[in-house]
């Protein structure tokens, strides 16, 4: 991403973005990053799975939509395939940033190295008096709320490890060809823990508003049948199936 440049009407009165601009910014993720009021909806397509950031060791949530690198089978030519689309995906090349004015308050920053602007037709930032576009407002609301639901996200992915409902899982791939890969780094819900929970800990999963989420976390699981046919489908190496492998639980 290039730095990213504080929206205004003298910079960017003329600035379109592509009406596909979420084809634009998934088109190389094999991984979408998710919040956590998100995932009830993403399921409809996606399995939802947790993975660690490499740099901080933090969780993350994520809608896997490969089992490659830098694929996403949910792309055909220039359409997105699936009814559901996150908050990133529709605002990009959006985002907020420091005012560089120096208020606390953030605004709109935009990618201008970003293969999602247009040249012809897209969506305005400004109309044709230099008023904010309706577009861009409710981008930056988005966003806004965007940014709670990342803070939400991280809560809700803390109280799983503390209460040890994510196990590590690693998907070894079953190739046609007889060879196997293995996609490691990946934490799903542990029903098993989650089964074992008392009444009081599971009514607090309740009131935090954290259970449909952790449910449908678990029954997404079967999406990878759905994405080993976009897989095939899509003329790759043949899969045959998917094994998931649960590391064991050390002793107590």
């Amino acid at each position: 991403m290039s730095e990213l440049k504080a929206i205004n009407a003298k910079a960017h009165g003329k600035t379109k973005i592509a009406k596909n601009n979420f084809v634009t910014f998934a088109r190389k993720r094999h991984m979408l990053a998710l919040r956590v009021t998100e995932v009830p909806r993403a399921i409809v397509d996606f399995a939802v799975l947790v993975s660690r950031h490499q740099h901080n060791g933090s969780f993350a949530l994520s809608a896997l939509t490969s089992l490659e690198p830098e694929k996403n089978l949910y792309i055909e030519g220039e359409e997105w395939s699936s009814s559901f689309r996150s908050t990133a995906m529709t605002s990009y090349p959006l985002f907020l940033m420091k005012d560089p004015d120096g208020s606390d308050q953030p605004v709109l920053g935009i990618d201008e190295g970003s293969e999602a602007l247009a040249k012809k037709d897209g969506h305005v930032l400004f109309d044709t008096k230099g008023k904010i576009s309706l577009w861009q407002d409710q981008q930056k609301k988005a966003l806004l709320e965007d940014a709670r639901n990342s803070a939400l996200t991280q809560r809700f992915l803390q109280v799983l490890d503390d209460l040890n409902l994510l196990r590590d899982v690693t998907l070894n791939v079953h190739y046609a060809d007889q060879e196997i890969s293995h996609i490691r780094g990946l934490f799903m819900i542990n029903e098993d823990n989650l089964q074992a929970l008392s009444a009081e800990k599971l009514d607090e999963l309740r009131k935090l508003g954290y259970l449909p989420a952790i449910y449908a976390m678990l029954f997404s699981v079967f999406q990878l049948n759905n994405l080993i046919l976009r897989h095939n489908k899509a003329g790759l190496r043949q899969i045959s199936r998917i094994n998931l492998e649960v590391a064991k639980q050390p002793q107590s």
